[in-house]
């Protein structure tokens, strides 16, 4: 049976779904303050559920463009172990713990997107803030050399962004991507002129701005 475009579109939308469901979910786990445990692992078992029927869905009539990769089954499987793993340490209190495995649906849906050249705004947007969380954190160790060299990945990284943005075209994102372009352009520039405490500052207002803009990309 061949797949349709309407499939493609329909499962583009059903993961989109999914994936800011997930984003909620997570933002429950790495939320300032007193969690409400119930509520939270009530979120888990929900997304477990609907990756389920996801799963049940499309695993045996995948969109065309996955219908040739022998991993698409894994994907789902994939969110369910990180699930299981969240659950386990929300079930303990262990929310530090927790918040460390939320970033691997992002990764799990990259690998997907990546193997079969579907990667959306989402997925640059993801892998370009790995880099610069990663610069930063080199920086607060003190490894300004290893940061200046870092850096250099980004230009390249947000040109991706930037490209997948215009495919977006939405004024209301744009609205909201200016604030993060200009912090990042402000921080950026920091850290070639080698002006490391600077970069440091700008650091917590790019911090603070990107994930509300992020989550506008889902």
């Amino acid at each position: 049976m061949k797949n349709s475009n309407s499939n493609m579109s329909q499962f583009e939308n059903d993961m989109k779904k999914l994936h800011g469901d997930i984003f909620k979910t997570c933002d429950m786990i790495k939320s300032e303050g007193e969690k409400d445990n119930k509520k939270i692992l009530d979120s888990l078992a929900a997304l477990k559920d609907e990756i389920t029927e996801l799963q049940a869905k499309y695993v045996k009539n995948p969109p065309e463009e996955y219908a040739k990769d022998p991993l698409f089954g894994s994907y789902f499987f994939q969110m369910k172990d990180i699930i299981d793993t969240l659950s386990e340490r929300v079930s303990r209190n262990d929310y530090n713990a927790a918040a460390m495995n939320c970033p691997g649906f992002c990764m799990t849906f990259i690998k997907m997107h990546s193997i079969n050249g579907t990667i959306d705004l989402t997925d640059v947007m993801f892998m370009w803030y790995q880099q610069i969380s990663m610069t930063n954190f080199m920086i607060n160790a003190g490894n300004t050399k290893g940061a200046s060299m870092n850096a250099k990945k980004l230009p390249d990284l947000y040109k991706m962004v930037l490209g997948q943005k215009d495919k977006k075209n939405s004024s209301g994102f744009d609205e909201e991507f200016k604030k993060l372009d200009d912090s990042y352009n402000k921080w950026i520039k920091a850290i070639e002129e080698n002006n490391f405490k600077v970069a440091q500052a700008e650091a917590g207002t790019l911090n603070t701005i990107f994930p509300p803009v992020f989550k506008m990309s889902l």
